[in-house]
């Protein structure tokens, strides 16, 4: 074996255990971090359901603001270690059948779109070369955007749709929600970073900074438009297998 073959051989193990280190790192901390929220979370659930006779609304109302930011403390936990672990756990590409995995994402999320009467149009999507598991965090943060910040005036419609370019299938995910301002539009595509107040509707800040992520690590792009009050479109594009960008973003 040459000196250039026992380099790259060396490389290859100290990547490998780089990233192995990192995944134990990740783990940990996320464990660390979350076993406060869970403590907080749960005796302040005990000392209000023991005392709620004995409380005033004020008091009662400041410990479901402590509950509340434990609970927005783990949410946000999860959320972190998810968009750390795209950069450790990756699947080989496989053909991923696009209306099937939309399907799958609208029967985990059932409860949810039965509570909000979310109305679904999807046409004939494409079969994509892709990290499935990574693609369906893409799909299921933008349905859940959908379904999450809608207007409380009609039920949330989701329109997803593809159109074919030479090199790239192109996907359309169109809602009629709340919009987002044209200043937040770069912005909301960094993490922890939303075009909301956390008063008026919860969230980590991370759906749009995970599919982000996801599609520049495919060798696509992601774009929104939008406009405060008549909802918005997400889209982006993904490689077909043929077809092998100049650039790639890698994680």
């Amino acid at each position: 074996m040459s000196s250039a073959e026992d380099d790259l051989t060396k490389l290859r193990q100290e990547l490998a255990d780089l990233k192995a280190e990192y995944q134990e790192y990740a783990y940990l901390v996320s464990h660390d971090l979350s076993a406060p929220f869970r403590q907080i979370e749960g005796f302040a659930r005990i000392i209000a359901k023991h005392n709620d006779a004995n409380f005033d609304e004020k008091t009662l109302r400041y410990l479901n603001f402590v509950i509340d930011g434990a609970d927005n403390g783990k949410a946000l936990l999860a959320s972190l270690l998810k968009f750390s672990r795209l950069n450790t756990e990756t699947q080989p590409y496989s053909e991923v059948e696009c209306n099937l995995l939309i399907d799958e994402i609208r029967s985990e999320f059932s409860a949810l779109i039965i509570d909000t009467k979310a109305i679904f149009e999807v046409g004939e999507l494409p079969i994509v070369w892709a990290d499935k598991a990574h693609i369906k965090i893409v799909f299921a943060e933008l349905i859940r955007n959908a379904l999450i910040y809608h207007k409380q005036s009609m039920p949330p419609l989701v329109s997803i749709q593809a159109e074919e370019l030479p090199h790239f299938w192109q996907l359309h995910f169109v809602d009629n929600g709340i919009g987002i301002p044209a200043k937040l539009y770069q912005h909301v595509f960094k993490i922890l970073r939303r075009g909301v107040t956390n008063e008026e509707f919860p969230g980590s800040g991370m759906g749009l900074a995970l599919a982000d992520k996801v599609i520049k690590a495919h060798g696509g792009e992601i774009s929104l438009k939008s406009e405060v009050g008549n909802g918005t479109k997400i889209s982006f594009t993904i490689p077909k297998p043929s077809f092998e960008p100049s650039i790639k973003t890698t994680f």
